[in-house]
């Protein structure tokens, strides 16, 4: 939501209900922003919208929709079963790469809050005396775009590789199984 003074402020991202209500509650939600424990358990709390944001602030910083081109099925398994991590451009900063990674690699419980976020987030800004240059923003933002697409491309060449396998191996399998019905050595 946007308010007075162009003050850009995120409400929820749907996940989570106030702590009155209830702790944990039930939702679909988009997977690219869940913590696998969501997907699996389908239990939501304020600390899962914590790794959401983290995936959000990949978004932001890398102007790219985490696994756009990816099956969205396929992309709630990989995730589920902790198979898929965002990958994070070369050149980014180790203190905002650590900062986006610690949020959505944890489990929902050991998630800090979003006042532990904001509070690393202005010490980055203090230690590095990070000042807004947006040329310079812009121009890491189109490289990291690029690495990312191409990372993303070799992941999904690399998953084509494996399924290829998995169906070579089953055909095999299938082979191996009528071979030996044909000889009656089936056990």
């Amino acid at each position: 939501m946007i308010f007075y003074k162009k003050t850009l402020k995120i409400t929820d991202f749907g996940l989570a209900r106030k702590q009155l209500q209830s702790s944990n509650m039930s939702a679909a939600g988009t997977f690219a922003w869940m913590n696998p424990e969501c997907i699996r358990n389908s239990e939501f709390s304020t600390k899962s919208d914590v790794l959401s944001f983290g995936v959000l602030l990949w978004e932001c910083l890398t102007g790219e929709l985490p696994y756009k081109s990816f099956d969205q099925m396929e992309v709630a398994f990989d995730i589920a079963t902790n198979k898929y991590s965002l990958p994070t451009p070369s050149t980014c900063p180790e203190e905002i790469s650590q900062l986006m990674t610690n949020y959505w690699k944890i489990l929902p419980d050991k998630h800090s809050t979003f006042s532990d976020l904001v509070k690393q987030i202005n010490e980055i800004i203090e230690i590095n005396h990070i000042k807004s240059n947006e040329e310079f923003y812009q121009s890491l933002q189109k490289d990291w775009r690029e690495e990312i697409q191409d990372m993303f491309k070799e992941l999904k060449e690399k998953e084509q590789k494996i399924r290829d396998r998995e169906q070579a191996m089953y055909q095999r399998s299938l082979e191996q199984n009528h071979q030996r019905l044909q000889l009656g050595k089936w056990e």
